[in-house]
């Protein structure tokens, strides 16, 4: 007897949802940065290029030849039998290398021109170069309320105000509390979403500060994340910068406290507003600021003030924050 068809036996693969995808022969690749693929491009071209402009050269070369023999010839004794012999040679040489060249130029440039245009090498190149523009889109980070998208980890770094150093906050910071009747300090831990973060409990009159030095002071652009505790309001972290007026009246502080939400910048105050970013799923916001940019979107910004240095950075109230990167970038315009 014999025992139930069993299935044939085929070749692994790999399930995917309802595709199925068989596995692909080993292949031996080379990685290539995009300026290295277009180097190679312009390498793959450049012999077409030349050979064509090579052969226009000499239909010009023949051109010019062919007209200095015939603007040189005595045409009423031309035809004599001991003149007209050298006169044929050279008219038939310069002839055939003018059209020779001349069919050669054509031919080699309207092979260039398929090639670039309607070619596999033209299919494939316009594919690998789709290829590099997808990815440069989906590095930068989408933009939020109007804020044009900028790369995730800008050029330039100044420093990092990082909180997991030894001690507490405070061997840095300055703390203050607004309320007289309540000066305890604020309660530090560490966030286990962000290394190098710190979480800080205190009531939200209760904040901690941090002037930056000479070098900072340059910084014109702040790369932070927060998650605010949901039940104490006015948490926030603040940008402390100077605002410079237009008008040359002296320079002073104002505050930037930046929140999460889907609102416009406001006033809180004459020298404080407050902008807001969206937060993700897990309660986090980051924030990507160009500091003359928020002045000058800000309701600052109405009131003729220019971002000028960074002053000083603080914390509010119950929330966390990641690590703060200071950076100094240039600003075109």
């Amino acid at each position: 007897m014999t025992g139930p068809n069993q299935p044939a036996q085929g070749q692994g693969s790999y399930h995917a949802s309802a595709l199925v995808v068989p596995p692909r022969p080993d292949e031996v690749g080379f990685p290539l940065r995009q300026d290295e693929y277009e180097t190679l491009c312009e390498g793959e071209l450049s012999e077409a290029r030349a050979s064509r402009d090579l052969s226009f050269g000499i239909f010009v070369g023949a051109i010019v030849g062919l007209c200095g023999v015939w603007a040189t010839t005595d045409w009423s004794t031309i035809w004599q039998p001991e003149k007209r012999r050298p006169f044929l040679a050279w008219s038939v040489v310069l002839l055939a290398i003018t059209v020779a060249s001349g069919i050669a130029a054509i031919i080699y440039h309207w092979r260039l021109r398929r090639t670039r245009t309607n070619s596999p090498y033209s299919r494939l190149t316009k594919k690998i170069t789709s290829w590099f523009e997808a990815q440069q889109d989906v590095a930068a980070p989408p933009a939020v309320q109007g804020v044009p998208a900028k790369p995730s980890v800008p050029a330039g770094l100044l420093s990092e105000v990082r909180f997991d150093r030894p001690g507490s906050p405070l061997d840095q910071w300055h703390f203050t509390s607004d309320d007289a009747t309540n000066k305890s300090a604020p309660i530090f831990s560490a966030p286990d979403e962000s290394p190098g973060g710190l979480r800080m409990t205190a009531p939200g009159t209760h904040h901690i500060d941090l002037k930056v030095g000479a070098k900072e002071r340059r910084c014109n652009r702040l790369l932070f994340r927060t998650k605010p505790r949901g039940d104490c309001p006015e948490s926030y972290v603040y940008a402390n910068v100077s605002a410079a007026s237009n008008d040359g009246k002296p320079a002073k502080a104002v505050w930037i406290a930046c929140d999460v939400g889907d609102k416009t910048p406001a006033t809180h105050g004459p020298d404080e507003c407050i902008i807001f970013r969206t937060p993700s799923p897990d309660g986090w916001a980051t924030f990507d600021l160009s500091l003359p940019e928020e002045i000058q979107r800000s309701p600052f910004g109405k009131q003729g003030l220019r971002f000028a240095e960074l002053l000083g950075i603080r914390v509010r109230g119950s929330i966390s924050v990641s690590p703060i990167g200071l950076y100094l970038e240039n600003i075109s315009g």
